[in-house]
């Protein structure tokens, strides 16, 4: 958990200063060595993301495995359910027919 907080402060920092140059380049106040700069910094915000969806993949297909258990479960209530109201429309049959 430490490491993904580190990769997320890193990513931040590095938003902040890619926007900063970015400003600049858009400008057209820059050289060589600032675009240089620029890109060098969009990489490693590459490197990155790309480590912090590592950390983020494992948890989500937990809980898609977890989703589907759970779709799973409400399957089979919902089949018992119609089984249990099946179960009471025959027993109002009876009912009726007892009365009549």
């Amino acid at each position: 958990m430490e490491e993904i907080m580190e990769c997320i402060q890193k990513r931040s920092k590095l938003l902040y200063d890619i926007n900063c140059i970015k400003h600049y380049i858009e400008g057209g106040d820059y050289d060589k060595s600032l675009k240089e700069a620029w890109h060098r910094y969009n990489n490693e915000l590459e490197e990155v993301n790309n480590r912090i969806s590592e950390y983020v993949k494992p948890h989500y297909s937990e809980l898609y495995e977890q989703k589907s258990k759970l779709t799973s479960e409400i399957k089979e209530h919902k089949n018992e359910i119609k089984k249990l109201k099946e179960q009471i429309e025959y027993i109002d049959t009876l009912m009726m027919e007892t009365e009549a």
